[in-house]
């Protein structure tokens, strides 16, 4: 708007004024834009922009954020650069767009974008456009997009005490076994923090001097956690965070197990856990999962040839 006064007035000025100073003016108003345009793509040869999470993974109510890097190697300031962000959570489904302009940026340098914690998810940041304004402000100089960047909303590990003293129960005294003659033989092993005291072999532990557990040898397939894959946010959020301290405290003992996030089509996700690498990676599969808001029915677990615990949301806590 302001070049197009500029312009006008630099023309009615060559009209009224017959000399080599209007006519000076005009044409240096005409081809300012284009030369303008052409320096731009010179000096901003090489500039872009790179989007990463930081940190890659957070608690659900923790502060999470987006790292915006631009590279800005010819150092000349930036006039205008202007970004559309879109986030999408892939678990619960939401969406928002965000527009962000940014200015006088001279070497480049990074920007910080928070992203709400509220709800666990695997959060995806996309830049669906970028452009630079040239020097003179007049065109805008598309830029290469980045990549998509993720971060991971996890659930704060909460623990189910009633369902983990039923598991461990269970476990010990061999019910967890589907298979022949379980609970006839046993084994020793070192003792480990949370075992019972009744399971302590004491005439051994003193003959060693060191605290000895005996427990059933058990065969047959690991017990399996399930959690309906679906449902109102705040109750699935609850969920989440039910399972993963039950199963952080099965891996505590020693214990595998499977989990299974169950719709109301069947099982959506299931994965083997045997320690916290195998953990981490269901979380990054469950939590890209969408899971459909509806009320969960009840869920069907006789499908699966092993011990089935049925973890709830429990209270109304956030």
């Amino acid at each position: 708007m302001l070049y197009m006064v500029v312009l006008t007035a630099a023309f009615l000025f060559q009209i009224f004024h017959d000399g080599y100073i209007a006519h000076f003016l005009f044409l240096l108003t005409v081809f300012f834009p284009p030369v303008s345009l052409l320096m731009s793509l010179l000096v901003h040869r090489g500039t872009g922009i790179a989007l990463r999470a930081h940190p890659g993974e957070c608690l659900r109510g923790e502060e999470g954020s987006w790292l915006l890097e631009i590279r800005n190697p010819g150092g000349i300031p930036l006039h205008r650069l202007k970004l559309q962000l879109n986030r999408e959570n892939l678990l619960t489904g939401d969406r928002d767009a965000q527009g962000i302009r940014l200015e006088g940026l001279a070497r480049g340098g990074t920007r910080s974008l928070s992203f709400p914690t509220g709800d666990c998810g695997r959060i995806r940041l996309r830049v669906r456009r970028a452009g630079l304004a040239d020097l003179s402000g007049l065109f805008v100089l598309p830029l290469r997009l980045p990549d998509p960047a993720e971060a991971l909303v996890l659930p704060a590990p909460r623990e189910p005490e009633a369902l983990l003293e039923q598991i461990l129960g269970e476990h010990s005294s061999g019910k967890g076994s589907r298979s022949p003659g379980a609970g006839e033989d046993w084994e020793l092993r070192d003792y480990r923090p949370g075992d019972r005291l009744h399971h302590i072999h004491w005439k051994l532990s003193g003959k060693r001097d060191q605290l000895v557990v005996r427990e059933l040898q058990k065969s047959g397939q690991p017990l399996v956690l399930a959690y309906g894959h679906r449902g109102e946010r705040g109750k699935l959020n609850r969920t989440l965070e039910r399972v993963r301290g039950l199963s952080e405290a099965l891996l505590l003992r020693g214990i595998s197990h499977r989990i299974a996030g169950i719709s109301k089509e069947g099982t959506m996700v299931e994965k083997l856990v045997e320690d916290r690498s195998a953990l981490k990676e269901f979380w990054q599969e469950a939590l890209g999962l969408y899971a459909p808001p509806e009320a969960e029915d009840e869920l069907r677990t006789s499908s699966f040839d092993a011990p089935v615990y049925t973890v709830e949301p429990g209270g109304e806590e956030s």
